[in-house]
């Protein structure tokens, strides 16, 4: 989603090389969460965790993708656990 807005901003009045770097930049993300995913469910040990349902382990994995998200948007309050 950064490199998405990154994208935006920088070539608003590009509109052909805007579109071309928004693919790239959704492929991009897309990458990085199949590769967030694989890191979680590549351990043995987690699957114990998870919701037996499709449905239930992909929102589950979901709040993981936004959890790992907000953590580098906001590395400050995430180590603190007040908030600050």
């Amino acid at each position: 989603r950064a490199a998405r807005t990154m994208t935006e901003r920088f070539l608003e009045d590009d509109l052909e090389r805007d579109r071309e770097l928004e693919v790239l930049a959704e492929a991009w993300e897309e990458r990085a969460v199949t590769h967030l995913v694989r890191g979680y469910t590549s351990v043995d040990e987690v699957h114990r965790f998870l919701p037996a349902s499709r449905e239930g382990r992909d929102a589950l994995l979901r709040v993981f993708e936004l959890e790992h998200q907000l953590t580098r948007v906001m590395p400050q309050t995430h180590e603190a656990p007040w908030g600050g």
